[in-house]
């Protein structure tokens, strides 16, 4: 039997990179075995949004490497507990993102009940 020989920071990035993708891809799957899709067909923007993904994944991963110290054990104690990392700074970016946004438009519904209409101010 053939023994490969990875170095544990592949062990820990491949980790990391599934665990972030896992926890972007997840939910769809979800969606779609609980019937919450209907008429799935393949299209093309599919591709496009499987392609961001797996970029989104690739950067996050690439930004929250360096954050994560292996524990001590077996290769496989350093995947688990490197996929539960890279899932849940996923999570806290996702839950960020969504934060802001909610934020974004209670400012933006603020400045505009603040501000004049744009056409009493074009007719000065």
């Amino acid at each position: 039997m053939v023994m490969l020989k990875v170095p544990l920071e592949a062990v820990v990035f491949m980790g990391i990179f599934l665990g972030v993708f896992l926890r972007t891809f997840l939910p769809w799957l979800r969606k779609l075995s609980q019937g919450k899709i209907e008429n799935f067909h393949f299209d093309r923007k599919y591709l496009t949004t499987m392609f961001f993904a797996l970029l989104s994944s690739f950067g996050t991963t690439m930004v929250i490497y360096g954050c994560y110290t292996p524990p001590e054990g077996s290769w496989l104690s350093v995947l688990l507990s490197s996929i539960l990392f890279g899932w849940g700074w996923n999570d806290v970016y996702n839950q960020g993102i969504k934060f802001w946004r909610r934020l974004w438009e209670q400012v933006k519904k603020y400045v505009d009940e603040a501000l004049p209409p744009e056409s009493e101010v074009q007719e000065e």
